[in-house]
């Protein structure tokens, strides 16, 4: 999905002993030029960079939360985004 649409993501997944701690991060990226191959509509643009006020001040969370399992059971704990 990487270079067609006008924002990136990437997962931080921290583990420790007793959970799990996701984090999402986002930057707004901006892509130029021709369409690469290969055929079909997910085709990334020849250039991608990074758009002017993201590079600034970087990739930000947009959501997390932590996974805990507390007698046998998943708890899906300080959800955001």
């Amino acid at each position: 999905m990487f270079g067609y649409n006008s924002k990136e993501n990437y997962l931080v997944v921290k583990a420790r002993e007793g959970g799990i701690d996701l984090r999402l991060k986002e930057i707004g990226i901006v892509c130029e030029g021709k369409k690469l191959l290969p055929v079909g509509n997910y085709r990334p643009g020849k250039y991608v960079t990074i758009a002017d006020h993201f590079g600034k001040r970087g990739f930000i969370d947009i959501g997390s939360m932590r996974i805990k399992k507390k007698d046998g059971k998943r708890l899906f704990e300080k959800k955001t985004g």
